[in-house]
């Protein structure tokens, strides 16, 4: 799944090169090739140092109950391997456990638990779907997920051999691990067949919670979800006013959609050639805060590259600097009164890196930025001074309505909320025709806010 995912990174930058070669002279072209190629390179080179080993820091629960902290193996884990392998240290001999050896372990703020399990067998896809709610049961040895533990614990299993969309959940009863049972089955209606389930865990779910009274009502349409079930046992510990020892954050979205909005503060500098004099090269220019909103789509790469992800955002933004300045002519003193601005709306693509400490989320981008302008404004208007005559508009004629940039920044995020500081630099609204090219610098402020669950 990475490679697939560079390699569609790959053919997105070939797209957008195609535009910047059209846009922006062969030197930012090349500078921005040479960049590109270096990111897939690194890109390249985590994925190959990830895949080299799967050992992660973790603690394995031996029987007796003493904890060993080392390293473990889990690669192949979410395909269903009943064992783990285990090391004291990272150089260390490596050790293979099956669910009946140790009590436990935990690896990459995961816990798991081993022991004996029923699994229920029967398909899942519609057309392989039998015509009667019994259950098929088999008894197996198994790690099974810890998704909440304390005085009532929820578990999840992964079935092998489903490509991990078959789900079994399981109750701590008694020391032992107790399937929740659920079945989808066909049913004959009239001229027509229906997809049906056995809801067994229900039943189970209201024993075994049955200490908080008002449990009954919040168990009438629970679906056999990771999600329900988890938001039943967390009102559950809301209503007994307890704590659970332990319960697993839900991980975050491959796919998230969301929207920002805040402020931009924007300068600019000119690269001025030999010989050329334009109006605004002798101006200094300010303004202040204009309002940018936009939305973004953030794709999180999978497994070992999970703290990376690609974040796209259609964002718009504006700015609009004044400038003035005296001179002397032959006509005598003059006043000028200059601006320089544009609205645009800009399609930014990042790399982004997130660093979780506990439910804050940090995170750096780095990226690319495409601008296209609405409007552009670059000229001055000419007043000769002690005149109350108005003299003449001087308009730039290299304007430019595309507007490459470089961008990055920092931020953190907390439940759906976020906010970000970040820096653009962009090569402005003149093209150089004229012997002076203008570097736009942005400062942009804003707070995010995800849409998706």
């Amino acid at each position: 799944m990475p490679l697939i995912t560079l390699l569609w990174f790959f053919l997105a930058t070939k797209i957008m090169q195609f535009w910047i070669r059209y846009k922006l002279r062969m030197s930012i072209l090349t500078s921005f090739r040479q960049c590109l190629t270096l990111v897939l390179l690194i890109l390249g080179g985590l994925q190959h140092g990830f895949a080299q080993s799967g050992y992660h820091p973790g603690y394995i629960v031996l029987l007796q109950g003493d904890t060993v902290r080392g390293f473990v193996d889990h690669r192949n884990f979410d395909k269903g391997s009943a064992r783990i392998s285990f090391r004291a240290s990272a150089e260390g001999a490596e050790r293979v456990y099956k669910p009946l050896d140790i009590r436990s372990f935990s690896v990459s703020d995961l816990q798991y638990i081993g022991g004996m399990i029923q699994v229920e067998t029967s398909p899942i896809e519609v057309n392989q779907l039998d015509y009667n709610a019994s259950l098929n049961l088999r008894t197996d040895t198994a790690f099974v997920l810890v998704l909440v533990n304390g005085v009532k614990s929820l578990y999840t299993y992964t079935v092998p051999g489903w490509g991990g969309r078959k789900k079994l959940f399981y109750i701590g009863q008694d020391g032992k691990l107790e399937l929740l049972l659920y079945k989808l089955y066909r049913q004959e209606a009239v001229n027509r067949e229906i997809v049906t389930a056995y809801n067994g865990y229900v039943g189970q779910l209201k024993t075994y919670l049955q200490d908080c009274p008002s449990i009954k009502k919040k168990l009438r349409s629970p679906r056999y979800y990771r999600s329900d079930l988890e938001r039943v046992f967390r009102k559950y510990y809301k209503c007994v006013e307890k704590q659970p020892v332990y319960q697993q954050e839900l991980k975050d979205k491959t796919l998230e959609v969301g929207v920002l909005a805040g402020a931009t503060k924007s300068t600019v500098a000119f690269n001025v050639e030999d010989g050329a004099t334009p109006w605004f090269a002798n101006t200094s220019f300010s303004g202040g805060m204009q309002f940018t909103w936009g939305v973004y789509l953030d794709v999180k790469l999978p497994k070992k590259l999970s703290n990376f992800s690609i974040n796209n955002e259609i964002q718009f933004t504006s700015y609009h600097l004044e400038g003035s300045r005296t001179y002397n002519t032959s006509a005598g003193a003059q006043y000028s009164e200059g601006y320089i601005g544009g609205a645009y709306m800009r399609l930014n693509t990042m790399a982004r890196f997130r660093y979780p400490v506990g439910k804050v989320r940090f995170f750096a981008n780095l990226g690319v930025s495409n601008g296209y302008a609405r409007w552009v404004d670059n000229f001055e208007y000419n007043l000769i001074k002690g005149n109350s005559a108005y003299g003449t508009i001087v308009p730039t004629k290299d304007e430019r309505n595309y507007e490459f940039g470089l961008l990055g920044g920092m931020g953190l995020r907390y439940g759906r909320g976020g906010i970000e500081c970040r820096y653009n630099r962009g090569n402005g609204s003149s093209n150089g025709d004229s012997g002076v090219s203008i570097v736009t610098k942005q400062w942009l402020f804003f707070l995010t806010y995800r849409l998706t669950r």
